[in-house]
């Protein structure tokens, strides 16, 4: 089968990808993405397509952007040969990722007529007019970059963006950039923080289960572990502060501006930890990035789930 995404909603794309993927049971080895910014060889593409596929009954080739300018008039015929005789061992996706495909061409002309043609787009200009009435009712306003942040912040996540709406109207105020940012990234912190105590504590459970809430937010795989990072390095702040002298937990959540209770959490995590165990955590932090960026899955979050069991494993 051949598959032509379009659309702004880049997240619902990839899901869309993921779901053929899964369908087919194709294991990531067998999972090709070929990206038009970084160059297209178009042999190469058509060997893939029609080579069989190694770990899986069927293979899986995504061409991510929009090539349809760039495609010179020989590699336009190859693909024309190909979409009139695919390959029965590999399904075929062209990922636009956003762009919008000019319809004067003849190469665009014969996609959208020999392609599974599936659109995804955004309904914010929806959501934005119930949230605003959300806060009307309560003679409250929200801005229109403040419902921009809250939107791209919450995703596909309802219930999340329930929660936000929740708390903001507590505050009794309008809602600006400032205001919002402040309370979501203070939030995302929090879980984070709890993210590490679940890991400490091997609470694998809740581990996954924070993990997959973040990713029905649609949060970057890169964020979290950025932020992971920036917990381990408090941590190891913490651990420095503990054998100072004079220093208790009122003092140390004093010096580093952080709340009492966080300063006692991470003090009993310490006591879980052996020095090089801290090391180990944030050594492996620069190489799960790696391997992330390296990846060919397209479910990054399959490689931080298995990062994430690993550190509870290490815990053991």
């Amino acid at each position: 089968m051949i598959y032509l995404f379009s659309g702004d909603d880049e997240i619902a794309i990839r899901n869309a990808i993921n779901k053929l993927g899964k369908a087919q049971k194709i294991q990531s080895e067998d999972i090709h993405i070929y990206r038009v910014d970084e160059g297209l060889s178009w042999a190469e593409i058509f060997d893939d397509l029609d080579g069989l596929p190694f770990f899986s009954e069927h293979k899986l080739v995504v061409i991510r952007g929009d090539f349809t300018k760039k495609i010179a008039e020989h590699e336009q015929k190859m693909l024309l040969r190909y979409l009139d005789n695919p390959s029965p061992y590999s399904d075929l996706v062209f990922d636009l990722n956003g762009a919008n495909l000019d319809k004067r061409l003849s190469i665009t002309k014969t996609l959208l007529k020999k392609t599974n043609v599936q659109t995804f787009v955004l309904k914010d200009r929806v959501s934005m007019a119930g949230i605003r009435g959300i806060f009307k009712k309560a003679d409250q306003k929200i801005s229109d970059e403040a419902l921009a942040y809250l939107l791209n912040a919450c995703q596909n996540d309802s219930w999340y963006l329930k929660n936000c709406i929740d708390i903001l109207l507590t505050y009794g105020q309008d809602v600006d950039l400032k205001l919002i940012s402040q309370m979501i990234e203070r939030h995302l912190e929090d879980d984070i923080f709890n993210l590490t105590n679940a890991i400490f504590e091997n609470k694998t459970a809740l581990a996954l289960k924070i993990l997959q809430d973040f990713k029905k937010r649609g949060l970057s795989p890169f964020y979290i572990l950025a932020t992971l990072a920036s917990q381990f390095r408090f941590l190891n702040v913490v651990k420095i502060l503990r054998y100072q002298e004079h220093f208790n937990t009122d003092l140390i959540a004093e010096h580093l501006k952080a709340k009492p209770y966080r300063i006692t959490m991470s003090l009993k995590n310490l006591e879980k930890l052996k020095g090089k165990d801290l090391l180990y955590l944030l050594s492996s932090l620069s190489k799960i990035d790696q391997e992330l960026k390296s990846s060919t899955l397209l479910d990054q979050y399959v490689y931080l789930e298995l990062y994430i069991m690993r550190l509870l494993n290490a815990g053991n």
